[in-house]
């Protein structure tokens, strides 16, 4: 698509690339944690747990970067500069299908304990070549009609691909209880805020109460009676932490 495509695409993918941080700092302590467990009679169900608070945390962490991204790389910073060059804003769009991109990676990363528990990690090459495959064959397809869109859909359905692919094999070589239910309730409002995000571009104060109605519904319909408790307990250990430091 020539230099200004490429220079318009990477601009606005660096700034995506905030929950890939997280994902990295997550999957260090995560290895050595789950080798640590799979001794234990119920590691499958913690195993599981852990995929449900990262899906919990990881879309929440999508939705505030995503609704809120415009405006703190639109804001004109002491009258001084732009953390994105106004060149640049046509593709901050963008900039959600990439988070959401690493939200599955995230995934991924979470299911991985099967195969080194069982001495299978041979078998991750397919899950990478996969997508691998899928970015190159979607990039061919859709970069010509959509542009740097289309790479961004790219790469959302490679990383897509990792999590589904990981996840069929996984289930048969060490079978995790995946909490459906509360999965699918967390993709379930993840999904109506992006469209609302997208088409119907909510103002800045619609936002915050958007955000603000999805976290009090996975606190009341998502955690159970011991999570909430312990959610409340951190907060309370927090906040007065907080008031020390001031």
């Amino acid at each position: 698509l020539g230099k200004d495509a490429v220079g318009l695409y990477g601009a606005n993918y660096k700034f995506g690339t905030v929950l890939l941080l997280l994902v990295i700092a997550f999957r260090n302590a995560w290895q050595p944690f789950f080798l640590k467990m799979a001794q234990r009679p119920d590691a499958e169900k913690i195993f599981s747990r852990v995929l449900t608070y990262f899906v919990i945390g990881g879309s929440m962490v999508v939705l505030t970067v995503s609704f809120f991204i415009r405006d703190i790389l639109t804001l004109h910073y002491f009258r001084a500069f732009y953390l994105l060059g106004p060149n640049y804003w046509s593709g901050i769009a963008i900039i959600p299908v990439i988070l959401l991109s690493y939200f599955f990676y995230g995934i991924y990363v979470v299911l991985t304990p099967g195969f080194y528990i069982r001495k299978k990690s041979q078998y991750m090459i397919l899950f990478t070549g996969s997508a691998a495959i899928i970015n190159i064959v979607v990039n061919w397809i859709l970069l010509p009609v959509l542009s740097i869109w289309g790479a961004a859909f790219a790469t959302l359905l490679s990383y897509a691909t990792m999590a589904i692919s990981i996840y069929i094999v996984a289930h048969r070589i060490y079978p995790i209880p995946v909490e459906w239910r509360r999965i699918w309730q967390v993709m379930g409002i993840t999904a109506v805020l992006f469209f609302i995000y997208y088409f119907i571009a909510p103002g800045f104060w619609t936002r915050i109460l958007l955000l603000g109605g999805a976290g009090v519904y996975l606190y009341h319909f998502v955690l159970n009676g011991e999570e909430k408790r312990v959610f409340v307990q951190q907060l309370i250990r927090i906040i007065p932490a907080g008031k020390g430091q001031a």
